[in-house]
């Protein structure tokens, strides 16, 4: 007979019921949490992408206002002898007209735009533009959207609109979008002359200046109200909010303030 010697069965070990879910616990627990890592980073990259994009967007239409604001009122033939602008408005129709006087291209117009909404959301400005061999005033503008949801801008190269006073009736079918309907809603567009200066620099018999030392926010809120004799001296500041969200997550949102020196001062006599 054999001698079969008894040995112990290998150890060939498993999990239990219980070991199998706490294993399978901890696994999702880690899964979760690379799961949340991931959706935090991709929301954050998502969110940095709109609100630059939201800033480019109302950084390039800040930029294109501040740039024709600037030029107002420019006229290449200033230069010209008899040529005073300031001085013989109603005669020469090539000048830019100011405060309501002939002709009716004036430099600067703040009113409200077509929303129907009371918030001085729209502005037309006029000079001579460089590219433009024929010395006379061509009208640019800015505004809201009737839809209050963007800005629009006045592209009108061909120089044939008269006058500046209107935004809301003004050059239908020239003005073009100006923000991206798609990345950017305006929910606020305000334009005004804070910052602006004028003066009453006439003098009376005495060769005394009427009025020294008055200083207002524009020539047309003096007090008291400038004779029809005085001549006034603007040094003009043009103040421009704007406020948008991004369309796809109102919660990113872009506010800028903005102090555009308009170079060419006005003279009112």
């Amino acid at each position: 007979m054999l001698n079969q010697s008894h040995h112990p069965r290998s150890g060939q070990g498993g999990v239990s019921l219980v070991e199998l879910m706490v294993g399978m616990v901890v696994g999702l627990i880690v899964m979760a949490a690379l799961l949340a890592v991931y959706i935090i980073t991709t929301t954050g990259a998502t969110d940095t992408v709109r609100a630059a994009r939201l800033n480019q967007d109302l950084r390039i239409a800040m930029s294109f206002m501040a740039s024709d604001i600037r030029r107002a009122g420019y006229w290449s033939g200033m230069g010209t002898p008899g040529a005073n602008c300031y001085t013989n408005r109603t005669a020469n129709t090539d000048c830019p007209g100011s405060a309501g006087a002939a002709p009716a291209i004036g430099d600067i117009f703040i009113s409200d735009g077509p929303d129907l909404v009371a918030d001085f959301d729209c502005i037309l400005v006029s000079y001579d533009a460089t590219y433009d061999l024929d010395p006379r005033q061509v009208v640019f503008g800015y505004r809201k959207t009737s839809d209050g949801m963007g800005i629009e801008m006045l592209y009108d190269l061909t120089g044939t609109l008269t006058s500046t006073n209107g935004c809301s009736s003004t050059a239908t079918g020239l003005w073009q979008p100006l923000t991206d309907a798609d990345e950017t809603r305006v929910t606020g567009l305000n334009i005004s002359t804070a910052g602006s200066r004028c003066f009453n620099v006439t003098t009376n018999t005495s060769g005394t200046p009427v009025g020294a030392g008055v200083s207002t926010p524009a020539c047309e809120n003096m007090s008291p109200t400038p004779g029809a004799d005085d001549r006034l001296y603007e040094n003009r500041i043009i103040r421009v909010n704007l406020t948008g969200v991004h369309r796809g997550d109102e919660r990113i949102m872009v506010q800028l303030t903005q102090d555009i020196k308009v170079n060419n001062n006005r003279i009112v006599n």
